[in-house]
């Protein structure tokens, strides 16, 4: 009897918390290219109440797919463009924000591209670089176990009013506008 109602209420737990929070998550295409530019069209009517994030260079990080690390960027509840990086690993989660502006936009429908270079990213709303990062494993003045991903799959991250209108990669060239 009592495992029965424990089991109830957790499932109860779980589709209130799903139904509340309804972050979508994908991964969808694969990239083994180290230079490209990844991009991701999205309406986001309220960045203050909602979540668009463009996830790059995305990857397993051990042979069984305990972990995961990808790279970043986009808004999420804020009006800031926010570049991150994160791992999560068998005990450990870490996330870094590697970087944030504050963009004066009002347009609903955003593009936000990358270019991923090496370990450079240049990062782009609308068509205008924002950010210009090298990623050398050293964050805060302190380095860190967090690996570097030199490859990796393209994906997004959403939530509440944010729809994903487009998104993927293709190969770098110098001559894109973006």
């Amino acid at each position: 009897m009592y495992r029965k109602i424990m089991t109830l209420i957790c499932l109860f737990c779980l589709c209130f918390s799903c139904s509340a929070y309804a972050e979508r998550m994908a991964i969808g295409e694969k990239s083994d290219r180290t230079d490209y530019t990844a991009y991701m069209n999205v309406s986001i009517p309220d960045p203050s109440s909602s979540t668009a994030m463009l996830l790059f260079r995305a990857k397993d990080i051990d042979l069984l797919g305990y972990g995961l690390s990808y790279y970043e960027v986009g808004f999420e509840k804020s009006s800031k463009l926010t570049f991150r990086k994160f791992y999560t690993g068998y005990f450990r989660t870490y996330t870094v924000t590697l970087q944030s502006v504050d963009v004066n936009t009002t347009a609903s429908e955003k593009k936000i591209s990358v270019d991923a270079i090496g370990n450079t990213f240049k990062i782009y709303l609308d068509g205008e670089q924002v950010i210009d990062y090298t990623d050398n494993g050293t964050y805060n003045n302190e380095v860190t176990l967090i690996p570097s991903n030199l490859t990796g799959d393209i994906g997004y991250r959403v939530d509440g009013s944010a729809q994903i209108l487009s998104y993927g990669a293709e190969d770098y060239n110098t001559n894109d506008t973006h």
